[in-house]
């Protein structure tokens, strides 16, 4: 199986990390070239088509959530990578959101933006 870790900082890098050591073939996104450097045991990059997109089967979110000024959460991160993955994805794979999301963001993203075609 073939997953793909989307953000690679304090939740992601030690996700990807026990992905990978459990077996399957981890690729990791980060926009950030620290965080790709520091990643280990996996193929990461910050190039969003270096990935192959057309074998991952499972995506992982783990993007960074903060709260706006009007103190509303700032989920433009989580939309933005899950717009990417829509682009490029091929067949039906799992997306699970690990980020801190407010209650039916998750259902919004799967409507709006997966069309309802993800597990």
């Amino acid at each position: 199986m073939k997953v793909c870790i989307l953000g690679l900082g304090e939740v992601g890098s030690p996700t990807a990390d026990y992905i990978s050591r459990k077996g399957f073939e981890t690729w990791g996104y980060d926009k950030s070239d620290v965080a790709v450097r520091n990643a280990k045991n996996i193929k990461a990059t910050s190039s969003w088509n270096s990935i192959p997109h057309d074998k991952i089967e499972v995506y992982t979110i783990c993007v960074s959530t903060g709260i706006l000024v009007s103190s509303e959460p700032d989920m433009s991160a989580i939309y933005d990578v899950c717009k990417r993955i829509m682009s490029k994805m091929r067949g039906n794979p799992l997306v699970s959101v690990e980020s801190t999301v407010s209650v039916g963001t998750c259902r919004k993203i799967y409507e709006d933006i997966f069309n309802k075609s993800v597990v």
